[in-house]
């Protein structure tokens, strides 16, 4: 559905044009009001929701504090899901496939809340929103404030969690086991949300280090030579500003202060700076947290459907309970043929 080309030169696209602009005025608080920018789906993906068959819903706090998201309920009709993935540099190019059968298809129940990255808009999260509903999840898809057709002002997802907690009231059966998947910055929703819910597990992709240091980083994974010419006390003051308008503290982006509460798995990568394995060693201490280095995975590589991440997040799924006693009464019935 989507390839690692298209999400990573939306990004970098838009992180140079804010880099462009600072360097020609020399202004921190235009890179803040870049960052700020609302963000609109890519181009080609308003058709993903009706591929979907999401159901299109709007829940609002207060006029102005509204979040736009995707309900997607699991599907009895028997499917077999192929993920094609195609990998761009500037030298290569190759494919990955994974491939869910009907064997794999509502193995599972519960609700997943997805939580997407910056810049990402659900549209773009189609793919973590097939792979779970193939898998058995009632899933709730938000485009966090900012962003899609959600309320302008971006709330780096922490303004985020009184809405997406009422979301998950009106949709989650409370019997069932509730989830939480975040991407990158998708990470402090999460960190956040986990002391209002009670969250049964997560699951965190390439989690964002600290705010201003994670800006400071971004110009170093397009590769190209920008980052020398924009001093990077500059990126981290903007990232300061931004913050500012929107009432958070830099230490409120700082995960490192919020560990899963629940049972989680963390994917993170040696390779990426912005989610370095090394960074978040301190957490494998905890018993109920898992941690994985996938070797050269950058942090793009890391927010997609791979063999490798499939093979992980299925793995884990089928050992959490109380997941895995749904697994195992499904496996011991006999087939209906």
């Amino acid at each position: 559905m989507f390839s690692v080309s298209d999400l990573t030169n939306r990004f970098i696209q838009r992180f140079f044009l804010c880099v462009l602009c600072f360097w020609l005025t020399g202004c921190a608080q235009l890179v803040a009001f870049k960052i700020n920018d609302h963000i609109q789906p890519r181009a080609g993906t308003q058709d993903e929701g009706e591929l979907l068959q999401a159901n299109h819903q709007r829940h609002c706090l207060e006029p102005g504090a509204c979040i736009s998201y995707w309900h997607i309920q699991p599907t009895d009709e028997p499917t077999d899901y192929t993920f094609k993935l195609t990998v761009q540099t500037a030298t290569d190019a190759w494919s990955m496939t994974t491939k869910l059968s009907t064997d794999d298809q509502n193995l599972f129940q519960g609700t997943m809340l997805i939580l997407p990255c910056y810049s990402c808009t659900k549209e773009t999260m189609g793919w973590h929103a097939a792979y779970f509903r193939h898998l058995g999840f009632n899933v709730l898809l938000p485009d966090l404030l900012g962003h899609g057709d959600s309320s302008p002002g971006l709330g780096f997802g922490i303004k985020d969690a009184q809405l997406l907690k009422q979301i998950i009231h009106k949709h989650h059966e409370p019997a069932k086991p509730l989830l939480v998947t975040a991407l990158s910055m998708g990470a402090y929703t999460a960190a956040h949300l986990q002391h209002q819910l009670d969250v049964d597990g997560m699951i965190l992709i390439a989690p964002s280090i600290r705010f201003d240091d994670a800006v400071s980083l971004y110009p170093q994974l397009s590769g190209s030579r920008w980052h020398r010419l924009v001093p990077e006390a500059s990126l981290r003051k903007g990232a300061e500003l931004a913050l500012k308008k929107a009432n958070i503290s830099l230490a409120q982006t700082n995960l490192l202060d919020y560990p899963p509460l629940s049972r989680s798995l963390v994917l993170l990568s040696d390779q990426d700076p912005i989610a370095p394995y090394e960074h978040y060693l301190a957490w494998s201490d905890l018993p109920h947290i898992e941690l994985f280095n996938l070797t050269e995975y950058s942090h793009f590589l890391l927010m997609t459907l791979t063999p490798d991440t499939h093979e992980m997040i299925f793995r884990w799924l089928k050992q959490l309970e109380p997941l895995a006693a749904q697994t195992a009464h499904k496996l011991q019935q006999p087939d209906s043929e």
